[in-house]
């Protein structure tokens, strides 16, 4: 293909075309081969180059036969892509910062959860351990010992949860927030 078979093509376009939509569309020329011909048609005042607002995007199209009515018709087509593009990157914004808050801290919930896992299996394992020690003990004894065991326990597993809470949740969700 040459630069005469992009003219008949970019003649049959409704629309302006950006590179890669000309390449896609074009045959089996390279983007390189189609971008040196566009540069050469325009040097040659056969096609036209827009910049586009939203990026660093480029649309041609044919100066063969342009009207005012095609102009105008371009620059609707701009504005129209101009105002698509932005209300699509406004929209995954929000989609995007809806995703940070919901996934903020999570792993903070998860630490937590499991410390509370940790207190309950505790608390079970210590009370199944000491039943072969008060096996044939007082009964005041065998109360005296469950509570001295359980309120150690309990304040051990505080103390554990405390600790989690402030040097590992807490750090992680500050750092969920400032993502």
């Amino acid at each position: 293909m040459d630069k005469k078979n992009l003219i008949d093509f970019l003649k049959n376009q409704s629309m302006p075309l950006t590179l890669q939509e000309i390449c896609n569309n074009y045959g089996d020329l390279k983007e390189v081969e189609v971008r040196k011909f566009l540069s050469e048609l325009e040097d040659e005042k056969e096609v036209a180059r827009y910049h586009g607002e939203c990026g660093d995007t480029y649309f041609y199209v044919l100066r063969q036969g342009m009207v005012v009515e095609k102009q105008d018709n371009l620059e609707t087509y701009l504005n129209l892509n101009k105002a698509q593009l932005r209300d699509m990157i406004s929209v995954a914004t929000k989609h995007a910062e809806k995703a940070m808050e919901a996934t903020k801290g999570i792993y903070a919930e998860i630490i937590g959860i499991m410390s509370l896992f940790v207190a309950v299996f505790s608390l079970i394992t210590i009370n199944a351990s000491i039943i072969p020690a008060i096996i044939g003990k007082a009964t005041c004894e065998i109360i005296v010992i469950c509570i001295t065991v359980n309120i150690s326990t309990i304040v051990s597993i505080i103390a554990l949860v405390l600790a989690v809470r402030f040097w590992l949740i807490k750090p992680l969700q500050k750092s969920g927030a400032k993502k």
